[in-house]
């Protein structure tokens, strides 16, 4: 972490993400970590962060190829039949 500085360089500033991260440290070392188990953790909240994200634009990318599909294509869905201890029903069934 390196915070800027001001005009005079005698004060650091530090960034809303800088003072995030700052608690967290604070946060895991008070739980009892050392400092190689509060990176390892540091390094899992951002792996984590980004595979969110990841997943996310995915899940975006996927939704938008469902519509075009069903516009592009005129798609209608297949009417679903049924399975009922094995057996496909049938016509002549009274349920229908």
């Amino acid at each position: 972490m390196q915070p800027a500085r001001t005009a005079g360089g005698k004060q650091r500033r530090y960034s809303n993400a800088d003072i995030a991260q700052l608690l967290r440290i604070a946060e895991l070392a008070e739980l009892g970590m050392n400092l190689e188990g509060i990176r390892q953790v540091m390094a899992l909240d951002i792996q984590v962060a980004q595979l969110k994200h990841a997943v996310a634009q995915l899940q975006n990318q996927l939704e938008r190829a469902l519509e075009n599909s069903h516009t592009k294509y005129g798609l209608v869905p297949l009417n679903q039949t049924a399975m009922f201890f094995g057996r496909t029903p049938s016509v002549f069934d009274e349920e229908r």
